[in-house]
């Protein structure tokens, strides 16, 4: 299954919008630096997936606007 994800490192909360178009907005915590908001993508995804972390992989990670594979 591919998503359509918006990240937006550096929330004050971290947490999974569903928008109506079917898309996610991820909320995280971590900044954009050296790879931590990916890492915090994943650990989010697979938490509100009920998926291993080593199941999604995300396809354009220099991008806000994801998108991400959940085998």
């Amino acid at each position: 299954m591919i998503i359509s994800v918006h990240a937006k490192p550096g929330s004050r909360k971290e947490g999974i919008e569903t928008m109506p178009d079917g898309t996610y907005v991820a909320r995280i915590r971590a900044r954009a630096v050296d790879g931590k908001a990916n890492e915090a993508l994943v650990e989010l995804l697979a938490e509100h997936f009920v998926v291993p972390k080593s199941r999604i992989r995300i396809i354009n990670p220099t991008s806000r606007h994801k998108r991400v594979e959940i085998l």
